[in-house]
């Protein structure tokens, strides 16, 4: 779909780094979209912070097209973009499809791929599930991610226990970004509110530190307390 006037106007206030950067990917026939918290930001009103980018291009095509990018996870086809001229940096990942996650944290086999559709489809939550095309003003939006942020809602792409049992810290994601600031508490849908319970011994095969990075964030949202009542009543915290 189009993109909205929302994100044109905050499309406007991007970097000239960021553009560079996806101007240069594009002159080496690769595709570039902006994915992530950074499109579900844009829609909620709020200013970017973290620009990620997904591409077709592999990690070895990227490295070789900016040689100051640093290699910061080329297994999961990961690469940390910086230009010459900037002190900005941005990670740019290969598109991807990603097999079983046998220890609960990790894919135990990722496959580089050219689908943007699979790629967004590994993503945890439908609002985190879209990609902005900046140079064609395409808003990419399988899972109505656009609709669940008008909705409040929080729901998982897919199936919410395999989309959890994927990653134990996904739980605890889930329950930060029902804490939406000034605009209350969001309330997962029936199958995530189902998979929170079902799937909390997920969390153990989640390092302490991981763990305590999302648990801070989530003590430091503005509605802390109505989050940690959640979790109390879901077990999260016994």
């Amino acid at each position: 779909e189009a993109l909205p006037a929302v994100l044109i106007e905050w499309k406007n206030g991007l970097p000239e780094a960021l553009r560079e950067v996806c101007n240069r990917i594009a002159t080496a026939d690769g595709g570039v979209w902006l994915v992530g918290g950074s499109v579900r930001e844009a829609l909620l009103g709020n200013p970017w912070k973290d620009l990620d980018l997904a591409t077709t291009l592999n990690p070895d095509d990227v490295l070789g097209i900016f040689p100051r990018a640093l290699p910061t996870g080329t297994q999961y086809g990961t690469v940390t973009v910086r230009l010459v001229d900037s002190d900005m940096q941005f990670e740019v990942t290969t598109l991807r499809s990603e097999g079983s996650y046998g220890d609960g944290r990790r894919p135990d086999e990722v496959s580089f791929g050219d689908s943007l559709e699979e790629d967004l489809s590994r993503r945890d939550f439908t609002i985190n599930a879209m990609a902005m095309d900046l140079a064609r003003d395409i808003l990419h939006d399988p899972y109505n991610g656009r609709g669940d942020l008008e909705e409040q809602r929080l729901i998982a792409v897919g199936e919410a226990e395999e989309r959890l049992g994927e990653d134990g810290l996904r739980l605890l994601r889930a329950y930060r970004f029902m804490d939406q600031g000034k605009q209350g508490v969001w309330q997962p849908d029936a199958a995530l509110s189902k998979a929170l319970v079902s799937c909390r011994e997920m969390l153990e095969n989640v390092s302490e530190e991981r763990v305590w990075s999302e648990f801070r964030r989530i003590l430091s949202g503005e509605n802390a307390a109505a989050i940690l009542e959640r979790m109390r009543t879901d077990g999260m915290l016994s």
